[in-house]
């Protein structure tokens, strides 16, 4: 049984990968790469995860990127509304776009000052850590024993869990009233990310404090103790990445078996 979801699990990821995603019905959509729309050329919808747009051709409806930049070259014309998530774009001052530019990203002022950047974002996850753990004990707990029971269907559902996401963001972006949608879906995912990765640092935290073979310990303070070495793993090049990146989607998992577990529960 683990295998087979360990199959699929490797199929999931290999599917979001594929060139199925590349281009279709006049979309173009693309994760961890670049996309350009060459001049005279017309396309639907542009999406792009992790990666960079150019564009000198035409886009009939919106621009859509994630962790990356657009550029727009002097013959691009963008008929819809362009959404910027954690990004940039450089346009000159004839390109023609009809609709409206959402531009949710970092300020200027942190760009400026990269190790400002660092030091906002340790230091205002740390308070949001303090401050969820005081609010939401009782969740963080329940799904950090999730983790302990059923590692095996916590790691299937994350892995699942993000492919919807992204599945769900991209027919988001393709449609004109889903764009209006993504800042919400990106809120809500960010949320749920947070409660996972503060349940998965309970967790390690409560594996250290068992060495002092003191039981009972508060719930914030196995957090508080699990994200800091979540942090100090950051640093180290590449592993750190993946480590938290795992850590997401371990924590992700844990609260879709929690939601499942709580609909069983009502029937």
């Amino acid at each position: 049984m683990k295998m087979k979801k360990l199959l699929v699990s490797i199929f999931i990821i290999g599917l979001m990968e594929s060139s199925l995603f590349a281009y279709y019905g006049g979309n173009i959509i693309k994760i961890g790469r670049n996309a350009y729309v060459e001049e005279r050329e017309t396309v639907q919808n542009v999406v792009v995860f992790s990666g960079d747009i150019s564009i000198d051709g035409t886009v009939q409806e919106n621009v859509v990127i994630f962790f990356g930049t657009i550029f727009f070259g002097k013959t691009a014309v963008v008929n819809g509304n362009i959404v910027i998530i954690a990004g940039g774009f450089k346009k000159p001052g004839d390109v023609k776009i009809k609709g409206n530019i959402v531009d949710i990203g970092i300020p200027n002022l942190l760009l400026k000052y990269p190790g400002l950047i660092i030091l906002v974002v340790v230091l205002g996850f740390i308070a949001l850590t303090i401050l969820l753990t005081i609010l939401f004990p009782k969740p963080i707990t329940s799904i950090s024993s999730i983790l302990e029971q059923d590692i095996s269907n916590v790691i299937f559902l994350g892995i699942v869990g993000v492919t919807c996401i992204v599945v769900v963001l991209i027919m988001f972006s393709v449609s004109v009233a889903g764009v209006v949608l993504i800042p919400v879906m990106v809120l809500v995912t960010m949320c749920a990310f947070v409660m996972g990765y503060l349940s998965v640092a309970k967790l390690i935290g409560k594996a250290l404090l068992r060495l002092s073979k003191k039981p009972d310990h508060p719930v914030l303070l196995e957090v508080f103790l699990g994200v800091i070495l979540l942090m100090m793993v950051v640093l180290m090049p590449f592993i750190g990445v993946l480590v938290n990146a795992f850590t997401i989607i371990i924590g992700l998992g844990g609260i879709i078996y929690s939601i499942l577990i709580g609909q069983k529960t009502r029937k």
